[in-house]
C-alpha cells in the first residue's frame, strides 16, 4: 500500500478520535458524571488487537518457530494496548474514581493532593494523598465538563497547568508526571503526540520549509 496513503488513514484516525473526544459530552447516571474513551478509540484498539491475532495465530498454527519474534512483537503490541487502555472516569458528589478491566482506583474529594492539566498531551491528572493518579485523557470525552466538575467538587479556584518542560520526546521522560512516578496510562496520548509531531517535522521537510518556533 502507498505510504501516502498510509499516513493521510492514520491521521485521519487521528483527527477522528480527538473530533469526537472534542464533541462528546459526559453522560450522567444516578447523579454520578460519567466520562468515556470515545468510540473512535475504542474502535481503533479492536482493530488493533484483531490485528495482533491475524499475525500471531498463522505462525501458531502453522508452527512456524522460526518466527518467534513475529509472535514476541505482537504479544508486546496486545499488552502495551490493554494495559494502555483509558478506563472509565466515575464523577459524584463524593468522590472521583476510575474503572479499567473490572480494577477501581477511588480518590475522595476531601482526599484530593493536587490536580494538574498539561496541555502538551492534553492529560488532566487528579492526585490522591498515597500516589494514586486518575487520568481524564485527550481521547476522553468532554474535558471542560471534567474541568468544571473538578472546580466545582475540590473546591479549586482553577486548574493549575504544567507546560513549562523542555521539549523532549524521550518516552520515559514525556510519561514521568509531576510526582516522579511513571504513568503509563498516559502512553496512549504520549505516543500520538509524538506521532503528530513526527509527521508535521516530515510534511515540513517535504514542503522545504524549516518548521518555526521550536
Amino acid at each position: 500500500m502507498n505510504t501516502a496513503l498510509i499516513t493521510f488513514v492514520v491521521l485521519l484516525a487521528i483527527h477522528w478520535v480527538y473530533l469526537q473526544a472534542s464533541l462528546g459530552h459526559a453522560k450522567w447516571s444516578e447523579n454520578r458524571q460519567l466520562f468515556r474513551v470515545t468510540f473512535a478509540y475504542r474502535l481503533v484498539v479492536v482493530l488493533g488487537v484483531l490485528l495482533c491475532c491475524s499475525v500471531s495465530l498463522p505462525v501458531i498454527i502453522q508452527r512456524r518457530w522460526q518466527d518467534w519474534w513475529v509472535l514476541a512483537v505482537a504479544s508486546f503490541m496486545f499488552v502495551f494496548i490493554v494495559s494502555t487502555f483509558p478506563g472509565l472516569i466515575i464523577i459524584d458528589d463524593i468522590s472521583i474514581s476510575e474503572i479499567k478491566w473490572g480494577f477501581r482506583r477511588k480518590i475522595n474529594w476531601d482526599d484530593v493532593a493536587s490536580v494538574v492539566y498539561r496541555p502538551a498531551i492534553g492529560a488532566t491528572a487528579v492526585y490522591g494523598p498515597d500516589g494514586t493518579t486518575i487520568t481524564h485523557s485527550r481521547i476522553h470525552v468532554d474535558r471542560p465538563a471534567f474541568h468544571a466538575a473538578i472546580i466545582r467538587y475540590s473546591r479549586l479556584d482553577h486548574i493549575p497547568m504544567d507546560d513549562n518542560r523542555p521539549v523532549d520526546y524521550s518516552l520515559l521522560t514525556l510519561l514521568e508526571d509531576s510526582q516522579g512516578e511513571i504513568s503509563w496510562h498516559l502512553a496512549p496520548a504520549v505516543l500520538e503526540t509524538i506521532f503528530a509531531d513526527g509527521i508535521y517535522r516530515c510534511g515540513s521537510i517535504l514542503r522545504f520549509q524549516p518548521r518555526s518556533g521550536v
